[in-house]
This record gives C-alpha cells, structure tokens and sequence, in this order.
C-alpha cells in the first residue's frame, strides 16, 4: 500500500490470507474397511486376512458390484506384544503373534437403499471389518474453484479494509500465493463402527481450506494445552503411533484418532477414526515437529489404592519431562507405585506422557494431599526417606532402601519443610567436592536402583 500524494518509491507491501467455505449435497458415498488378522504363525496371519477381503469381495459381487472398484489403500503385517507383570511385579513384553492388516476403499454413487444392502451383507459375512463411511461430491473440481474464487476475493475485501482503517490507498495485487493443500471434501455426516448395519443419509457438505473451527479439532488441540480441559473432560491428548498402540495394549480407552498418511494399524475398540490434512495434524500438534497421529482417549481410573511400601514420592516436580521420565525410570526397576504431591506437572501432560515412553500405561501412580500422605504412613507404618541435602543426612548407602519409601523433591527448593518432618530420616547422594547437586530425574534414579536392587 501506499500513502495518498507520495511517490511509487515510497509504497509498502501488505499480505493478508483469504478464507471461505462453500456448501453442496453429496452425491457420492466412500467407504473405508480396515481388516485384520491375528495369528502366532506369519503365514496363517496373511492367509487369514487375505479369506476375509474376498469374504467382503464375495458380499459386493451379490449386489452386483463391481469388485474392482474394491481398492486397497494400505497393507502391513507388524509383530504384536503384550505387557504383563511378572512375579516380581515387573512390568514385560510377551511376543502375541503376527498381525495383517489391509485398508480397502470402496466409492459409490450415493444410495442409500443400496449402502444399507451392503452395510447388512458385510456385516454378516465372517470378516469383521471396521467399517467408515463419509459422503462427498464426485465433481470435486468444481467446488474446489468455488472455494479458491471465495477465499481471493475475502483476501481482497480483507486488503481494502486494513487500507481504509489505516488511511491509505490500495494499489494493485502484487502477487496471489496459492499455497494451501488440498481441501478435504467430506460431509460430517458420517458412520463408524467395527460392524453393523445403517441408514444412510445425506446432508449439506462444509468444507473449509483450514478447518481449525471443527469442534473435534479444536477439542483435541485444548485437550493438548490446558490440564484444567483435560481435568474436566476426563480425557487426554497424545501422539504418535506408538504411543497410540502402547495405549491401546495397556487398556486405555481410546476415542478418537485423527492421522494423516498411513492409517494407523492395530485394535483400538470402537475408536472414531479420520484421515486429516498434514495443516491440521500440526495445528492440533504440541510438539515442534509433529508426528503423523494424534488422538484422544479417556483419563484411566485409579488402580486401587496406595499402600506405600516400595513406593516413591514425587513433591513439586513442575517440569512435565522430569516426571515422564522418573516414571520411565521407576517402571523399569519394578518400582511398585509413584506418588505425587503437591505442584506436581499433570501425569496426562502430552509431554509428561512421551518422556515416560509409555510408562504412564503401566505405573500405579497416585496424587495425594500432604495430608492424605500423612495419614497413609500412620496407617500402614512404612519408613519415609527423605532425599535432601542437609548437614543431618546419612550416605544413601549405609541405608538399605527395600520396602521403605523415597521422597524425591523440586529440584530448585527440595523437599518442603512440611514432608521432611513426615520422613523418618533423610538421605544423601555422596557426590565430588566440585559438584553442588544432580537434577531430580537424575537424584531419582540413583534412589530407585537402590530401592530394587536386591529384587531386580
């Protein structure tokens, strides 16, 4: 832009980004199958998956369709593990067996008699697929060019009002940057179940460049930033597929899974599952470079109640990272339950869960009040160690650890003054003259093997 009477050498540039969305009735159905087989033997696994697509095959040919319009998205045979405690109480991996899987896509015209048909047919044959149905447009050109002749012109309406309200004359386009990627065009009328039959029907398809308002994106993205979100929702927010797979092994119940690219493979119960664009999986994503899944899953139930013995605790550790990977570090020395008071990063924290690598799945963990904690070491008589650098603290190796609990505190401060008097003694790290102290992760650490090595 430029102001009014001065010369062209004097012209400033702005950008600004133009959005729309446009609307038109579907007229076309597709239907995504995700079958899978389990099997100990590699070739049984393949030979298995392999019985159930022409199983679906044999159900589109009654209907008379044509089978070749069957197409295969995606096809993996992955190995399939299992955890499990052993009884010592720590926390392995067992082999399960083999499992293929092959994502099929099949579009058709939209009719609804005939979707209903082929919904039953699949549904009784013995193949068992996940089954998602999403409705869209066949010209998808032409809505396409409705979209980008909105979003120009909103770009340009948008341009001439900056200009007015700052007083300045707008020139000529510079320069259009057709930049963003391919819409996705699909009604969010939508069905998803293992199996079953349906009534389909159509509705008025939205669809928007960037579609960050979608109430399922932005519930993803805030149960990614905000605790209090997560606290409320009962949910939680990760990514990536192995964590969405150490998920699923480990009971969690997952509802939701957005990707982009390969589909995701495994069992994940009656979990809604959509293919978005990379934009949105960044978008919703809390890390710098995002993976290719995000998902959400329901926040799993205490298990059981703490009992103290063998347990360690956890006092301010506000860093999401140091808590991930202390409970990483107490799910490999089969330490028994990890106890968290007061300001304590949210277990559920994405980042808290990735530095655990999972661990979170599997640990007994706990958060209590000093309070509650004061009453649980009445009840039960276990011995609390302090680990704290004052002039009274005993070498940690003059002290045998097993069956006792650890307190472990904010790296900055230690522990509170309060739970130091709870603890019947307090511990040291003997370290060189030269050093001052370890980070908590790492004064941890050095307590945990001292609590397990004689079980381990």
């Amino acid at each position: 832009m430029r102001k009014t009477g001065e010369e062209k050498a004097n012209n400033r540039v702005i950008k600004v980004t133009g959005e729309a969305t446009v609307g038109a009735k579907p007229d076309e159905a597709v239907i995504s199958l995700n079958v899978s087989e389990l099997s100990a033997n590699y070739s049984e696994a393949v030979s298995g998956l392999d019985s159930s697509v022409n199983e679906i095959k044999t159900a589109l040919s009654k209907l008379h369709i044509d089978v070749n319009l069957l197409k295969t998205s995606s096809f993996n045979v992955n190995t399939e593990y299992e955890g499990y405690s052993d009884d010592k109480g720590v926390w392995k991996n067992r082999f399960v067996g083999y499992r293929a899987t092959e994502s099929l896509k099949l579009e058709l015209g939209l009719d609804n008699k005939l979707l209903g048909e082929l919904l039953t047919a699949i549904s009784a044959s013995s193949a068992h697929p996940e089954i998602y149905v999403r409705f869209s447009v066949k010209d998808k050109t032409k809505l396409k060019d409705r979209l980008i002749s909105r979003a120009v012109k909103d770009s340009a309406r948008k341009a001439k009002l900056l200009c007015e309200a700052a007083g300045v004359e707008l020139g000529e386009v510079i320069a259009i940057n057709y930049s963003f990627r391919e819409p996705e065009i699909f009604s969010p009328t939508a069905y998803n179940r293992g199996v079953g039959l349906m009534e389909a029907k159509a509705a008025t398809c939205d669809v928007t460049p960037e579609s960050r308002k979608n109430e399922t994106v932005r519930n993803m993205k805030r149960l990614g930033e905000s605790s209090a979100y997560r606290a409320e929702r009962g949910e939680f927010m990760l990514e990536g597929a192995k964590l969405l797979t150490d998920a699923a092994a480990n009971g969690a119940e997952i509802r939701e899974i957005l990707y982009c690219g390969d589909r995701p493979q495994g069992a994940f119960g009656n979990a809604a599952m959509q293919e978005v664009s990379r934009d949105i999986i960044e978008y919703v994503s809390v890390q710098k470079t995002p993976q290719d899944v995000v998902f959400r899953a329901a926040i799993p139930a205490r298990k059981g109640e703490p009992e103290l013995s063998g347990a360690v605790i956890l006092e301010n550790i506000q860093d999401p990272g140091n808590v991930g990977t202390m409970l990483r570090t107490a799910n490999a020395f089969g330490i028994k339950e990890v106890i968290l008071v007061g300001a304590c990063a949210d277990l559920w924290n994405p980042k808290t869960v990735r530095a655990s690598m999972g661990a979170v799945f599997r640990e007994k963990t706990f958060r209590l009040s000093l309070e509650e904690l004061t009453e649980l070491k009445k009840k039960n008589g276990v011995t609390l160690y302090g680990a704290a650098l004052g002039e009274d603290s005993s070498d940690i190796r003059s002290t045998k650890l097993t069956g006792s609990a650890v307190c472990i505190g904010n790296e900055g401060r230690g522990l509170s003054g309060e739970l130091l008097e709870l603890c019947d003694k307090s511990l040291i790290i003997p370290m060189a003259p030269e050093c001052e102290s370890l980070n908590a992760a790492a004064a941890a650490t050095v307590f945990m093997w001292e609590m397990a090595k004689d079980i381990l």
